[in-house]
C-alpha cells in the first residue's frame, strides 16, 4: 500500500511538473514572437517621425487655439 501511495505521488508530481514546464515555454513562444516585442526593438526617432508627419497631405482646415488663459 505504501509503495502504491508513493508510486502516485512521484507520478503525480511528475505529470504536474511537466504541464508546468510546458505552460512556462508557450509563453516564453508568445513572448518571442508578439508583434509588440518586434515593435519595442524598432528604435523610436522624434526627427524621423516629424518629417515622415510633413510628407503627408494634411488637411489645414483647422484653428489654433491658446490652451492657456
Amino acid at each position: 500500500m505504501v509503495l502504491v501511495t508513493v508510486g502516485g505521488w512521484l507520478s503525480l508530481s511528475h505529470f504536474v511538473q511537466s504541464r508546468i514546464d510546458i505552460q512556462e515555454a508557450r509563453q516564453l513562444y508568445v513572448d518571442d514572437h508578439s508583434p509588440v516585442e518586434k515593435q519595442r526593438a524598432k528604435r523610436f526617432n522624434l526627427d524621423e517621425e516629424v518629417e515622415r508627419i510633413k510628407k503627408q497631405h494634411l488637411e489645414h482646415d483647422y484653428d489654433n487655439k491658446s490652451v492657456g488663459k
